[in-house]
């Protein structure tokens, strides 16, 4: 996904007058920005491909079923974000554990912010959980 395409998503949901996010695939596809994502992780922003790889093995692992990305800033490099939403029937400690290497600030079970446009809907069987980097 090039960068013009990512923004032009992000403006048709309604960035900036509403919460947005994306596919994941579509924020992490061609991104090679360090601090788009996790960027006050120390002692210096991963390479957002590595999170992307592990996004890609935890949605086919059949644990989680839709992986979002917030888009709350657009700017020359690429799109930024601070959170990920994650629809699973995984438990708190479950999620947290998975996600450890990547050391997130927080992991709440809903959402962060107002449930944002592109999202689809959560099954009954799935919590959203926001997985959350200052």
């Amino acid at each position: 996904m090039s960068k013009e395409s990512l923004v032009k998503m992000a403006l048709d949901l309604g960035f900036t007058e509403n919460e947005v996010a994306v596919p994941f695939e579509i924020f992490f596809e061609g991104n090679t920005f360090k601090g788009s994502i996790m960027p006050n992780v120390l002692p210096e922003s991963p390479d957002p491909q590595n999170l992307y790889n592990f996004l890609k093995e935890l949605k086919l692992s059949g644990d989680v079923r839709e992986i979002y990305v917030r888009i709350c800033e657009l700017n020359d490099n690429w799109a930024f974000s601070d959170s990920i939403y994650v629809y699973t029937g995984l438990f708190m400690m479950d999620l947290e554990e998975k996600f450890e290497e990547f050391e997130p600030d927080e992991i709440k079970i809903g959402w962060m912010y107002d449930r944002p446009n592109g999202v689809s809907e959560i099954e009954e069987s799935d919590q959203v959980y926001t997985v959350w980097w200052d």
